[in-house]
């Protein structure tokens, strides 16, 4: 494991101050423990709104109209 040889050069590859590398590398055994845990899917809070909204952007795309992320946030105040 190269990183444990050189904490200063990593800490500034990353700029990340020295204290957190050394700390990982002291905890390492623990962090590679450590599962991940995916996030379960959460049930659509609001089905028709969600059902409206992949209509208009199927009509919109048959239209070839280009969707940015601005406009969807302006749909939401309309």
């Amino acid at each position: 494991f190269d990183l444990l040889k050189s904490k200063r050069k990593v800490a500034k590859k990353y700029s990340i101050p020295r204290k957190a590398v050394r700390g990982w590398v002291q905890d390492r055994e623990n962090l590679l423990q450590i599962t991940l845990r995916r996030a379960s899917p959460k049930a659509d809070d609001y089905p028709e709104l969600e059902t409206r909204l992949f209509d208009w952007i199927t009509e919109k795309r048959e239209q070839d109209v280009c969707l940015q992320g601005y406009i969807f946030k302006i749909m939401l105040w309309v």
